[in-house]
């Protein structure tokens, strides 16, 4: 009997310990005495750091004050949205070191600032831009970019190094936007995603893009011209389908790979 008690004390310890330290990994917004991100008392557990997962619209938002970040800003993973709806307005930069996702009730209203992410992106709800500077670089070694919602970004940059996998059609149509290239942007392959761009799509020394359509433009419509610098690659690479490689491109690295029959519209 006595070793049955000790056992059972042991995993109620063990419980409230491992409920302790998740607690201790999180914080939530609260909004209880202002719009304030950095201020300790609009959150269950502090202003938020890299160590901590955030959640801005769980059952702990009071309703009265919708976040501001307006100092420089850090967390693990962030969750906008849930239980409530509510609208995250970024004014200055924030990292992200983990996976972003926002909610069918969530927004996130970006201004001119940039935010970093190292994980996944998945947009179930709505992100907007408010400045023609609002950018958001990707640079984790492998995220997933996708959810239910078109992400239309202001800017969009893939860090060296960086690679992302698109689970949805992105754009980029916006006064302002660009499209710029240092890692590799994989559209995916069954089925494959198209990112429109209005601006121009810049893919420089050590960037890459995957071609995993048919046509070139069949993943990549840039209305604002596509320029590869030294280095720059266009990797023609599926393994679904035949491919005709575009002559409309100035490539500085021409890739073929994958499988199939690779055929030259023209010369180039």
């Amino acid at each position: 009997m006595n070793k049955l008690i000790q056992s059972t004390q042991i995993m109620l310890l063990l419980l409230l310990s491992y409920t302790q330290q998740s607690t201790a990994q999180s914080t939530s917004w609260t909004g209880a005495v202002s719009n304030a991100w950095g201020t300790s008392a609009n959150w269950t557990n502090g202003v938020p750091d890299a160590t901590k997962d955030v959640f801005i619209g769980d059952a702990y938002y009071s309703g009265l004050n919708e976040p501001r970040l307006t100092v420089l800003g850090y967390c693990k993973s962030l969750t906008v949205g849930g239980t409530n709806p509510i609208t995250l307005r970024i004014a200055r930069s924030l990292r992200v070191t983990g996976n972003l996702q926002i909610q069918s009730n969530g927004i996130i209203e970006q201004g001119a600032s940039v935010l970093y992410t190292s994980g996944n992106w998945m947009n179930d709800g709505t992100y907007t831009t408010t400045s023609s500077s609002a950018q958001v670089n990707f640079i984790g070694t492998l995220q997933t970019v996708g959810g239910s919602t078109i992400t239309n970004f202001r800017k969009l940059y893939v860090a060296r190094n960086a690679t992302i996998i698109l689970a949805n059609d992105i754009t980029s149509i916006e006064a302002g936007s660009s499209v710029m290239v240092n890692g590799t942007i994989n559209p995916g392959m069954s089925p494959s995603y198209m990112i429109t761009a209005t601006g121009r799509m810049q893919v420089y020394d050590g960037g890459t893009i995957k071609i995993n359509k048919e046509l070139f433009a069949d993943n990549y419509d840039i209305s604002g011209g596509v320029v590869f610098y030294s280095g720059g690659t266009a990797d023609y690479s599926s393994t679904v389908v035949n491919q005709t490689i575009s002559s409309s491109y100035a490539y500085a690295t021409l890739k073929i790979s994958g499988t199939g029959v690779k055929s030259l519209e023209a010369d180039l």
